[in-house]
């Protein structure tokens, strides 16, 4: 089986103890992977292009040089039930010591899983020393159902694909903003455009498939018959916890979406101090708060560059969106001291990301598709950190994790 999925045998040193015992421990429990899906130990072909495709969204696993002892890319829900055993068996041998150890975790013991999870996306520890390695590149598929207004997700998908293979349709649903993050970031919350007027991602999941450590497959979801460890799993993996199990597919409601909605874009000259961008910022969320439910005001805040740097300067970003097919309201529009030429009109799934990077910036007076750019703004090379904050206000009921009422009266501000 490895030669199967690693090509012909090369020569190497004498294997080690463990190497050995780890060896041995792949061809008894992984010999069953698909064809498509793939194993790869260090020092074999697949093994480096593995992380590369893995440490493409996350720098700092090929900076770090993280080396993971075994590197597993399932094809298929039975890969993954195969990959969850090999791991628990490894535990069982003691083969992984280090694996245990979560880096900065609040209590700084060895309470973690020597098993990480690689999306589609972005993560800061789908790469770590130790731990068991599963990228899930080649499960990204997803469906829609017309009919019943549903998108179901396998866990190597991009947000991107998910809302445009929703928007072909007609529908949409509540996701993140940026069409690079893995859908993995759907049941951690999730929150974005469509946030006021349908809630968080997490509130739209239906039903979903985990593996658990025991190599089990459990189908959940609303109208499911569950048992009483599943009644927690439905609960637990919508955002109350993680290291749960391995979810292999989530189903998501949808809504219909207009073909076109309007949309925004405006960065504000550099404020001078923070004082000043405080007093900004307030205004803008006075204006946020008082929106129609289907029109959404996102902010990003960033160091000014230049000269202004040095003076403690910050530069300010509005993005406001209307998903319900009409315009950005003109008093919005206003308010933000915009001009109708920065509004335009795009499909949902193609609006971009509120990016003040300079490759995108805009200069302060001009609208979406000038040609006109501000360079140096925000790369880091006049003084600026090139990595703005970005919240959005967005009325909860109660804890983020635990909303209920998207229209509710208090607000939540979420860092992305």
């Amino acid at each position: 089986a490895l030669q199967r999925v690693a090509g012909p045998r090369r020569e190497r040193p004498p294997r080690s103890r463990s190497m050995g015992a780890l060896e041995d421990l792949v061809a008894s429990h992984l010999g069953g992977f698909s064809p498509e899906g793939g194993v790869h130990l260090p020092n074999t072909p697949g093994y480096d292009a593995c992380l590369l495709a893995a440490g493409a969204a996350n720098y700092a696993c090929l900076h770090e040089r993280r080396r993971p002892p075994v590197a597993l890319q399932p094809a298929r829900e039975s890969d993954v039930v195969l990959a969850v055993r090999f791991v628990t068996a490894g535990i069982e041998r003691g083969l992984w010591p280090d694996g245990g150890r979560v880096d900065g975790s609040p209590d700084g013991h060895d309470d973690g899983v020597p098993l990480t999870l690689c999306g589609g996306g972005h993560s800061e520890l789908c790469v770590r020393n130790g731990a068991v390695l599963v990228h899930f590149g080649r499960m990204a598929s997803v469906s829609c159902d017309p009919a019943g207004r549903t998108v179901t997700i396998a866990p190597g998908a991009l947000l991107g694909a998910m809302n445009e293979a929703a928007q072909n349709h007609g529908l949409a649903v509540p996701t993140g903003v940026f069409a690079g993050v893995g859908v993995g970031s759907i049941l951690a919350g999730g929150i974005g455009r469509l946030a006021r007027a349908r809630g968080l991602s997490v509130q739209s999941v239906v039903a979903m498939r985990v593996v658990t450590a025991d190599g089990e497959i459990h189908a959940l979801g609303e109208g499911v018959d569950m048992n009483g460890l599943e009644r927690d799993l439905w609960w637990g993996c919508r955002g109350a916890a993680a290291a749960l199990g391995v979810v292999t597919s989530v189903t998501l409601r949808a809504a219909p979406i207009a073909p076109a909605i309007s949309h925004g874009r405006r960065i504000y000259p550099p404020f001078a101090n923070a004082a000043d961008a405080a007093d900004r910022l307030r205004r803008i969320e006075t204006i946020a708060r008082a929106c129609p439910e289907a029109t959404q005001v996102d902010v990003c805040v960033a160091r000014a560059g230049g000269a202004a740097a040095a003076r403690g300067g910050v530069r300010i970003g509005v993005f406001p969106c209307a998903t319900d097919g009409g315009d950005v309201p003109a008093d919005v529009v206003a308010g933000l001291e915009m001009t109708p030429r920065h509004v335009t009109r795009s499909r949902y799934c193609d609006v971009p990301y509120h990016s003040m990077l300079p490759d995108d910036e805009r200069d302060d007076e001009s609208a979406p598709g000038d040609d006109e750019s501000a360079p140096g703004d925000g790369d880091g090379s006049d003084g600026s950190d090139g990595c703005p904050a970005s919240f959005s206000v967005v009325p909860v009921e109660g804890p983020a994790s635990n909303a209920s009422t998207p229209n509710a009266s208090s607000s939540a501000c979420v860092a992305s």
